[in-house]
């Protein structure tokens, strides 16, 4: 609160004292010159105690005293309370005294209250640099523990702040980047003629495009070694002038983490890629009777492999086995899985002269001795070209679809058995259809049936069908190529799931010749 002014009393009993005082001096003033006035009203020796008492207390005190002053004249001038009228001239002093007495008073009052404003705007003023003061205080405490450094220039280009996270940052000390232009102390000449023509367009247009975003860039240290810097620049007045503050941060350490995680992404995704090979072999280049293509996308495109896979491979001269599998799981973790399954099933094919004998017999091992973790669906085809016969057995998968090339209808090889690995006393049938030529056999896994924009809203197995017959139109002059089946398919699968991919997705497509 601002203080009392100086020559105000502060309490009022005090003022009308004072008063009292001086105007009592001043009667016993005029009693002692009763020999030279006699008793005629005479006020002159009271124009001292009015003064005084205006000066003091201002307009209040001073009306007091004259007040006052009237009262004790009138008593002197007739102590016996006889009522005699004033003469005229006693008349005319009396007026004359009023008159000087509220002058007196009004130019006490004005003075008083210049003053208090005086002190009042004092005070403010003084309230204000504390303020200031205080402001500065914590704005310099703000720049002393900031983690990011902050750096502040003048219109010139000229560092006014240079905060102890720019020292160790850029390795120069406050006293020797202040005054410095900012472009010669941290901005690299590659940058330099940038910075200008950005600083020289903002004082022209009162436009720069970088101010208030924050950006990446390079930046340059004491000895002139350049390192990666986040930047955000604000306008702001540094003494009356415009001017710019720079928030900077070292971003050497992240930018090398983010490196590394790109190099061992790399390196990820040369292994999953090798993985996938030894997993995912290529299609033969020529198989007796068919024509082949596939089509396999995982889940986790980071992981770059997962749980559906196709195996085609030759047995006996002239006999193909086409597989088509998915193990419960993604990425690499039903990868691993994939290897047991295919290797195994080689085998026991190898060695089996029928589908169903050894499926069982593989389902049951799988089974009682814990080779999967989860589960596996298998869609087994063996394909002898000599008598255009395709055997198959399907443990659990979603129904083959086998396209026939003069009704253009579509027929389905169902399951012929439960999932793989799931039952130990688990038993498959096999079944036999005869494939005539242009017939296209179409082969895949749950990720094409469940695709779809919502779970609720899937493609299913009719959706797929109807690619497939939509792709495969014998109607055109020119039979589709299996590749352009597969194109076709998956094109339509992608545009039905709208929302990308949700499960591994496998397909095999098979065009009889």
């Amino acid at each position: 609160m601002p203080n009392t002014p100086r020559n105000t009393l502060k309490e009022p009993t005090q003022q009308v004292a004072l008063v009292l005082a001086s105007v009592a001096l001043a009667a016993l003033a005029r009693s002692a010159l009763n020999p030279i006035f006699g008793h005629r009203v005479s006020f002159i020796t009271f124009i001292p105690a009015l003064a005084f008492s205006a000066w003091r207390g201002g307009w209040p005190s001073g009306v007091t005293a004259l007040v006052a002053s009237i009262v004790a004249a009138l008593l002197l001038a007739n102590p016996l309370h006889t009522g005699v009228a004033l003469s005229l001239s006693d008349q005319v002093t009396f007026l004359v005294f009023v008159l000087i007495g509220l002058s007196i008073c009004a130019i006490s009052g004005a003075q008083h209250r210049a003053q208090r404003k005086a002190e009042l705007s004092a005070e403010e003023a003084r309230q204000a640099a504390l303020a200031l003061q205080d402001s500065e205080a914590r704005k310099t405490a703000i720049l002393a523990v900031a983690l990011d450094c902050v750096i502040s220039i003048n219109s010139q280009g000229r560092i006014v702040e240079f905060n102890p996270a720019a020292e160790k940052t850029f390795g120069y000390s406050a006293g020797e980047a202040l005054g410095r232009s900012i472009a010669e102390t941290v901005i690299p000449p590659s940058l330099r003629p940038a910075h200008h023509a950005g600083f020289a367009h903002y004082f022209a247009t009162g436009e720069g495009p970088v101010l208030g975003q924050r950006i990446e860039i390079t930046g340059m240290r004491k000895g002139g070694a350049e390192f990666p810097i986040e930047l955000a620049i604000v306008p702001m007045q540094h003494g009356g002038t415009a001017g710019f503050t720079a928030y900077l941060r070292d971003i050497s350490e992240r930018k090398a983490l983010e490196a590394e995680r790109e190099r061992m992404a790399r390196r990820e995704r040369r292994i999953a890629e090798q993985l996938q090979e030894a997993l995912q072999p290529p299609l033969p280049e020529s198989v007796p009777g068919l024509t082949l293509a596939s089509y396999h996308r995982p889940a986790l495109a980071e992981a770059g492999v997962g749980g559906d896979f196709t195996d085609v491979f030759a047995a006996d001269k002239g006999v193909t086995y086409l597989v088509v599998g998915d193990l419960s799981g993604k990425g690499l973790a039903a990868a691993s899985q994939v290897a047991i399954v295919r290797n195994m099933l080689r085998f026991a094919l190898y060695n089996g002269r029928t589908l169903a004998g050894p499926l069982t017999t593989l389902s049951r091992t799988l089974t009682n001795h814990d080779l999967l973790t989860g589960f596996a669906t298998l869609f087994v085809g063996r394909y002898e070209a000599s008598k255009r016969l395709l055997s198959y057995v399907n443990c659990g998968q979603d129904a083959g679809l086998l396209l026939r090339s003069v009704s253009g209808q579509v027929e389905l090889l169902p399951p012929t058995g439960p999932i793989l690995g799931g039952f130990s006393e688990a038993v498959f049938a096999e079944e036999t259809v005869p494939l005539e030529p242009g017939d296209v056999l179409a082969v895949f896994t749950d990720g094409l049936t469940e695709a779809g924009p919502t779970r609720t809203a899937l493609l299913s197995g009719a959706g797929v069908a109807a690619l497939l017959m939509k792709a495969a139109d014998f109607a055109a002059n020119t039979p589709p190529t299996a590749e352009a089946i597969v194109r076709s398919v998956m094109a339509g699968v992608d545009a039905y799931a709208e929302t990308g991919v949700r499960d591994d997705q496998c397909l095999l497509i098979a065009v009889a010749d």
